[in-house]
């Protein structure tokens, strides 16, 4: 540390002394009289007298926001309250958009055609809440997931072979006996969709791990299979989300 503070020091001008308050107020009042600054007042005036809106953040910039699949309302969940809108256009504006312009902008994006306003179902007093809105396009997401889904619960399912769900529940250690009967449960004959549930912790991605192995080398060993036949384990959540 020495050294480089002896380098710095030999390596810049000496500080010229001869600079004294009155001299440098004098210096910098002509520097700022040469770029039309001609006092405190005009300076403060310049600043805070900017024009608060920006003219590249208008309607399309902040619908295109509150639409981006992985920064707008429906990036991290399913529905979504006015509040929730306010907020999202204030942080976007960060400044630029004044109250009225950002609750103008919430007003035209609710009641756009890029939202659909949600119904709620349970009217009791103890769950009243806000009204809620999801976007169009996340809606007409969860209704192909739902016609999937149904389309499963009415399609049947082959067994798997039995030696391939047993390899899959011996490659698993951990597994105990009532994850065992689960993933032949999955395995087993039935609808081609099943629903594992159990508390956090209690072996749902595992046992469900093991029937997508299963699942995998079942599969290969018979291309005769039908492809509406072949099953597909997918996530084992521990708690429900809307």
């Amino acid at each position: 540390m020495g050294a480089d503070e002896a380098a710095s020091l030999d390596t810049r001008d000496r500080k010229e002394r001869g600079f004294t308050p009155e001299l440098l107020r004098g210096h910098w009042a002509a520097e700022a009289a040469a770029v039309g600054l001609e006092g405190p007042d005009q300076v403060l005036a310049l600043v805070r007298g900017r024009d608060a809106a920006h003219p590249g953040l208008g309607r399309d910039e902040v619908f295109a926001h509150l639409l981006d699949a992985e920064e707008g309302m429906c990036a991290r969940d399913s529905r979504f309250n006015e509040a929730h809108v306010v907020a999202a256009i204030a942080a976007l504006g960060a400044g630029r958009l004044d109250v009225a312009r950002i609750e103008e902008l919430a007003g035209d994006f609710l009641s756009s055609e890029h939202v659909v306003r949600l119904v709620e179902v349970d009217l009791s007093a103890t769950r009243r809440r806000p009204p809620e809105w999801s976007t169009a396009r996340h809606r007409a997401l969860e209704d192909r997931v739902l016609g999937h889904l149904t389309t499963l619960t009415t399609a049947a399912s082959v067994q798997l072979p039995d030696d391939a769900v047993a390899s899959a529940i011996d490659g698993e250690p951990r597994l105990g006996s009532d994850q065992a009967e689960a993933v032949r449960a999955l395995c087993g004959p039935g609808p081609a969709l099943h629903s594992l549930i159990s508390p956090a912790g209690f072996g749902k991605t595992t046992a469900v791990h093991a029937g997508a192995v299963a699942a995998a080398n079942g599969v290969a060993r018979c291309w005769a299979w039908p492809p509406r036949t072949r099953r597909c384990a997918s996530c084992a959540p521990s708690a429900s989300r809307r």
